[in-house]
């Protein structure tokens, strides 16, 4: 093997949340995300059609009470529909919005926060093309 290569693909993600009740909330009724299948009173793991492929979990070590968490992080998901409807529809939640609707290479896009600060980046993947 080259060690100068090494043959990776991302293929899970967790973030660290303060409160997993809250953010399990926001994950399956605002953003829609379906449980998987997977019991751990310290972790929520969220799945498609594929399988699972987000999880919230309770912190690794103690986590700053007075700043968000998601300082440099951004997280995106396909979304099937009309970003542009999203706006009213947070708004509505109480969700805050970080950018409006915009342009991407990979499709029309909104930014939002989830409760512990963390960009959540909704792409519509309708008009996406490979």
């Amino acid at each position: 093997m080259d060690e100068r290569k090494i043959n990776t693909q991302l293929d899970f993600v967790s973030v660290q949340v303060k409160d997993m009740q809250k953010s399990e909330k926001f994950y399956r009724e605002v953003l829609g995300f379906n449980l998987a299948n997977y019991q751990n009173p310290e972790v929520v793991v969220f799945q498609n059609e594929v399988g699972a492929i987000f999880a919230i979990r309770q912190p690794f070590t103690s986590l700053p009470k007075d700043q968000p968490l998601g300082l440099g992080v951004s997280i995106w998901f396909g979304w099937k529909g009309q970003v542009d409807q999203l706006i009213k529809y947070f708004q509505d939640k109480e969700v805050k919005v970080l950018t409006p609707p915009y342009d991407t290479p990979f499709g029309r896009s909104i930014t939002i926060a989830d409760p512990d600060g963390y960009a959540i980046t909704l792409h519509q993947i309708d008009t996406y093309e490979n």
